[in-house]
């Protein structure tokens, strides 16, 4: 049975560092890297480049998944968010788009599914009736469907954000509110995801619909890591 351990929501810290990734199976980091309130601009490329290189290090046991606040750099100009950096711009754009094969938005194990920030059942529903290009890969596995979206020109699709992050929609997977998530769960999944800050891990079952929200995104109150094994 896999031991697998999550890193959320860095924003330009370090304490991934305190992990030992030798007894994990998988060490997934659940996107996020850049922004800070505090960290300068060099720390958190430095940070940055460090996480790709344990990536390059451990490539089957490693995996990054993207966050908002990467894709604004990633996609630069689009896709824009708080916490922008002007003047880190074009470094970390650099940095993103040099190992962009490194990183997806999605991980999945049988119905544990990795993601930023959740999917909900009212985003789910509103891809597959928009999207044709979705819709031919309903048969793959659902983290495979999102992360072929991601290297399509409807990349956009992943990227909504909802009203109660000051958007016109409700939230994607990289976007998705935790109050979203938990009033409207895509049912028969676990998903473990970061994006809104915690106090403490928090687990929430899905009444009656055979799958769960794990909420991961603590890094801003105490340096600990989720770990479960599936």
């Amino acid at each position: 049975m896999p031991k697998i351990i999550t890193v959320s929501d860095i924003h330009g810290q370090d304490t991934w560092k305190q992990l030992d990734p030798t007894p994990a199976d998988k060490i997934i980091f659940i996107g996020d890297y850049v922004d800070s309130y505090t960290a300068p601009n060099q720390t958190i490329y430095q940070n940055l480049t460090e996480i790709i290189a344990l990536k390059q290090q451990y490539p089957h046991k490693v995996e990054l998944l993207l966050g908002n606040h990467d894709i604004q750099y990633l996609y630069f100009p689009d896709f824009g968010c708080s916490g922008f950096r002007p003047e880190a711009q074009p470094d970390l754009t650099a940095l993103f788009r040099k190992h962009r094969k490194l990183f997806t938005i999605a991980w999945q194990l049988d119905n544990y599914l990795f993601t930023h920030a959740g999917l909900t059942g009212r985003w789910w529903g509103w891809v597959n009736k928009n999207s044709a290009t979705f819709r031919q890969w309903a048969n793959l596995p659902l983290a495979e469907q999102l992360n072929n979206l991601n290297e399509t020109s409807e990349r956009w699709k992943l990227f909504t954000v909802g009203k109660v992050r000051g958007g016109f929609q409700f939230g994607g997977p990289l976007w998705a509110d935790d109050s979203e998530t938990l009033l409207d769960p895509l049912p028969g999944y676990h998903q473990l995801v970061g994006h809104t800050p915690q106090p403490d891990f928090r687990h929430v079952p899905i009444p009656g619909g055979g799958g769960s929200f794990t909420y991961v995104d603590v890094l801003q109150t105490r340096p600990a890591f989720y770990e479960l094994t599936v």
